[in-house]
């Protein structure tokens, strides 16, 4: 255990690769709801400042 905390295996034993694998599976497998808190993002388009008035003509 203290061998996987640590990140103790050398690149392209057989161990590296299943540490590897393990983690892309889980960013790939895991639910957006486990990381999405409903804050808006950096990414997300702005919100307009002002709206524009509505005439009734």
């Amino acid at each position: 255990m203290k061998r996987i905390i640590f990140w103790d295996y050398r690149r392209g034993t057989w161990q590296y690769d299943l540490m590897c694998l393990l983690i892309v599976a889980f960013i790939f497998l895991s639910p957006k709801s486990w990381f999405d808190n409903g804050q808006t993002r950096a990414t997300d388009p702005p919100k307009p400042a002002v709206q524009a008035p509505v005439t009734n003509d």
